[in-house]
């Protein structure tokens, strides 16, 4: 707004950021690929659009015209695409600025943000922390003011889990919202070609909602709240830290409507669905790259996790009956909140076979290609930033934030 108003040039926020990503990504190693001279250039010619002058950044599995990438692994060619992504496409035709791209886990695939091609993104909060994955170089780079906005994607959880790591705000738009060509690998297999989606990381739901409306090509309009919103209650009551159950807790008393508490019936199926094909696509993803020796830490421990998992196809018919079902009954409790983790920012580094446990709340607006939004909530007793995710209707993104707005400035 500042340089469409004129009130800055386009050129002093972008040498801004400049100064800011020479000065701290070094430590943070957030932004692994600059393109500072293009920048330059865009900023100099002046650019137009509601994104007009504002700098992002782009995961770097996400195409971007002339920089490289490989998915973070030498177990991959590096390709150099001749045009950007449709999702990248927009944002510049808003007018919005590109500075680089951005760091990730091997393949997309683990959620800390650690490889042997571009290193380990630590988290700005506290530096001996994860920033998440795989979406964690956008993240740090959005918290720790390098960029204005970022672009990642979501799987399970691939946004929403780096927001609350860093304390920003997220959105996984639900399936087919937004155009998601243009990710590496160009061929996926099919469950993870249904459910992926690409989103915005921002320092605010104001801001989510401005890049939102570029990424979908439509204006979201203030959605009126809805009637009632639903505490989702995990069905097998799995582990939760106290800070991170709380948090929900306090979003829903900071909402001025109906809050219920609810177990979705169809939670477990649709979990187990989403575990059953990721593990079998997964072992084909690996198996298909050939010897692992020069493969990351974290995605040998997958490889142990996924390499007798069972084949299994994706049944279209069997996931629309399913969302078919989930969609009846999301009609009724409109809105879902719960936990975005089960714990803050674990430790950097962190490969445990656990660690895909504490994203278990991710699952269901995965397996059910719904929209979902992290908002911050709160800080830990060590000092780390809280989320909570927001899950609602497909198509209805607007209502989502909506409900994260009223949360964010506390009701």
């Amino acid at each position: 707004m500042a340089v469409r108003s004129g009130r800055i040039s386009a050129l002093e926020v972008l040498e801004e950021h400049v100064a800011r990503i020479d000065e701290r990504n070094p430590d943070l190693d957030a932004i692994v690929l600059t393109d500072f001279e293009r920048a330059e250039a865009d900023a100099r010619a002046g650019r137009d659009g509601l994104l007009a002058g504002v700098p992002f950044t782009v995961k770097e599995a996400i195409d971007t015209a002339g920089l490289p990438a490989c998915e973070a692994s030498r177990l991959r060619p590096v390709e150099i695409p001749a045009r950007d992504a449709p999702a990248v496409a927009r944002l510049r035709e808003a007018g919005a600025i590109l500075l680089g791209k951005t760091n990730i886990s091997e393949l997309c695939a683990h959620p800390d943000s650690s490889n042997l091609v571009y290193g380990a993104t630590r988290n700005p909060v506290d530096p001996t922390r994860s920033a998440g994955g795989s979406s964690g170089g956008e993240a740090a780079a959005v918290a720790a003011g390098l960029s204005a906005f970022g672009l990642g994607s979501d799987y399970g959880g691939s946004i929403r889990a780096p927001a609350h790591f860093c304390g920003v705000a997220g959105m996984r738009p639900g399936i087919g919202r937004v155009p998601s060509d243009g990710h590496l690998p160009h061929v996926q297999p099919p469950a993870r070609a249904h459910w992926s989606t690409i989103g915005p990381l921002a320092r605010s739901v104001a801001d989510l909602e401005l890049v939102l409306s570029v990424l979908l090509g439509e204006e979201l309009g203030r959605a009126a709240l809805p009637k009632r919103v639903a505490i989702y209650r995990d069905a097998l009551d799995r582990p939760v830290d106290r800070c991170c159950s709380d948090a929900v807790e306090e979003a829903a008393s900071r909402l001025p409507m109906e809050v219920v508490d609810a177990t979705p019936p169809f939670q477990l199926e649709a979990e187990r669905l989403y575990e059953r094909l990721s593990a079998a696509e997964s072992r084909e993803l690996i198996e298909g790259l050939g010897p692992l020796d020069e493969a990351s830490p974290h995605l040998r421990s997958i490889w142990e996790l996924v390499r007798d998992a069972p084949a299994a196809a994706f049944d279209a018919d069997a996931v629309a009956e399913l969302e078919a079902r989930a969609f009846a009954w999301l009609d009724e409790k409109q809105v879902l909140l719960c936990p975005a983790a089960a714990s803050t920012a674990f430790p950097l580094g962190y490969g445990e076979p656990d660690v895909f446990d504490f994203f278990h709340h991710c699952k269901l607006a995965s397996a059910l290609g719904l929209p979902a939004a992290v908002v911050r909530v709160s800080t830990s007793p060590e000092g780390l930033p809280v989320g909570v995710q927001v899950v609602g209707r497909r198509g209805r993104e607007d209502e989502v934030l909506a409900v994260a707005r009223v949360i964010e400035r506390g009701g």
